[in-house]
């Protein structure tokens, strides 16, 4: 599990949460917590997620998009 912050455009400062995640087919998947700093993930090993998920196509390429909704943590 990987955890990024994405900053904020106009002050530069930590905006949004990004967890990456091996998904069930072994490929890497995004997590996006919009507006949240969770910066309890990072210490992390383990977490399990309540996500949002959307389907997206673009240019002929469908990919799925997790949006963050909740999470607990796992030492």
């Amino acid at each position: 599990m990987g955890v990024r912050f994405l900053n904020d455009k106009e002050t530069g400062d930590p905006r949004h949460t990004v967890v990456t995640i091996k998904g069930a087919a072994g490929m890497a998947q995004r997590v996006l917590f919009f507006n949240r700093v969770e910066t309890e993930l990072s210490r992390a090993k383990e977490a399990a997620f309540i996500v949002t998920a959307s389907r997206n196509n673009y240019r002929n390429q469908v990919s799925l998009s997790l949006e963050g909704r909740d999470f607990d943590l796992y030492s």
